[in-house]
């Protein structure tokens, strides 16, 4: 049973991530999916700001190691960025490249939509 709710928390891990990364294309094609995509920005960033990391990563790695896998320290994504490629990042240089990735991804469908209908309202553009 452990295995299965392993392998379902990664899978969702990663969707996550993917989403939140990749969500603004979507919601280009697919306008309901900008709400949905900014409160996904949103609350993986309260999880950084508020609990200093991702709750869903300790929660597997807690299953993991009551299935008698060794303890892992550090995030998702370093793990399995050296997992599939044998990359030797640091988790900081991870930490602040998945930082620049969700302001990015932020700025593109949050931010500079929103600046764009304000200006054009108020007529400065």
């Amino acid at each position: 049973m452990n295995s299965f709710l392993v392998v379902a928390l990664m899978t969702f891990h990663f969707a996550w991530v993917f989403f939140n990364l990749t969500g603004f294309f979507w919601a280009r094609r697919w306008p309901v999916l900008g709400k949905i995509h900014a409160a996904a920005l949103g609350l993986t960033v309260s999880f950084f700001i508020f609990l200093g990391r991702c709750p869903v990563t300790d929660w597997e790695w807690r299953l993991r190691h009551g299935m008698g896998e060794a303890p892992r320290s550090g995030g998702f994504i370093t793990h399995w960025l050296g997992r599939s490629a044998p990359l030797h990042i640091s988790e900081e240089a991870v930490g602040w490249a998945t930082i620049g990735l969700f302001l990015l991804s932020f700025w593109l469908h949050v931010a500079r939509p929103w600046w764009k209908a304000k200006n054009k309202l108020g007529g400065l553009a």
